[in-house]
């Protein structure tokens, strides 16, 4: 049964502060969701959710508001979401893969997931802010003990100012150390100047559209496409094993090379990459 617990004890919800909760430890968390009143989504300049010290989630309050309008959410309406499922996949074991799983340590490695908090950064001109934090939570799965994967949402700011094609290749990519990004759930490229992208791994092709081509797959497919973003979802028909492996899967080695071609119709010095990762803890 799905759980529905509010969090207490938050500090430091004022103007200009960073408003902070720490999540108990215990349970298995699916989602987040944010009351908010007397502060706007883009008054929430920064929301990061911290798990053993890292960072898995940086992203605005608009920007977690624009992936919830893609993934079908509804928008704004003082209510915003944080999903660590993965929504609209057709298995329910596809969809919680990544759900955070606190407290249960993987008998192999000893890893736990032993502090979780969430930090929401506020401006100065949220006057009168109220936020109140709700989780959706289950208890832990027994049959896969430990953290297991775990979406990585992070922002990779990226000034591209060639009109044409651009190649971005310094993404982080897997290693033969600890596997922090194993696959790259998904991609969102925020401009509104992109007109396609492919996406090339150690040589080979495996993602290219065009704009037009791409927002109308995401949309007979299982997702709302958004103005301003350009998004490489290979999850967009609801198969969950779609995701882009960064690891070879005969050889067992990460893939050498990953890189972005993306063409813009105009320079962008404001372009932001997007990255969902799954990845161990």
């Amino acid at each position: 049964m799905r759980l529905q617990t509010p969090i207490p004890n938050s500090n430091g919800v004022q103007p200009g502060g960073t408003a902070t909760w720490d999540l108990p430890i215990g349970r298995r968390y699916h989602q987040l969701d944010i009351e908010y009143s007397g502060v706007t989504l883009a008054q929430m300049t920064e929301i990061r959710y911290i798990i053993n010290g890292e960072v898995f989630h940086r992203l605005s309050a608009t920007e977690r508001d624009t992936l919830n309008g893609f993934d079908r959410k509804a928008m704004g309406g003082g209510i915003l979401s944080i999903c660590f499922d993965r929504d609209n996949l057709y298995r329910q074991e596809g969809e919680e893969l990544t759900s955070i799983q606190t407290g249960s340590v993987d008998p192999k490695s000893g890893k736990a997931i032993t502090t979780f908090k969430l930090e929401i950064d506020l401006a100065a001109g949220a006057y009168t802010p109220s936020i109140k934090v709700t989780a959706e939570q289950s208890d832990n799965d027994p049959g896969r003990p430990g953290p297991g994967l775990l979406l990585r949402t992070l922002k990779f700011p990226k000034a591209l100012t060639t009109v044409g094609e651009n190649e971005v290749s310094d993404l982080p990519k897997a290693t033969e150390g600890p596997e922090k990004y194993v696959w790259v759930n998904r991609t969102f490229i925020k401009s509104p100047v992109v007109t396609g992208v492919e996406v090339m791994r150690d040589n080979l092709t495996v993602f290219k559209r065009s704009k037009a081509l791409n927002d109308r797959r995401q949309g007979d497919g299982v997702r709302t496409p958004q103005a301003g973003y350009y998004v490489i979802d290979p999850l967009e028909e609801g198969y969950d094993f779609e995701a882009i492996n960064l690891y070879n899967s005969l050889s067992g080695k990460p893939y050498q090379d990953f890189r972005y071609k993306t063409t813009l119709s105009a320079a962008d010095p404001s372009l932001v990459f997007i990255v969902e990762y799954i990845g161990g803890l």
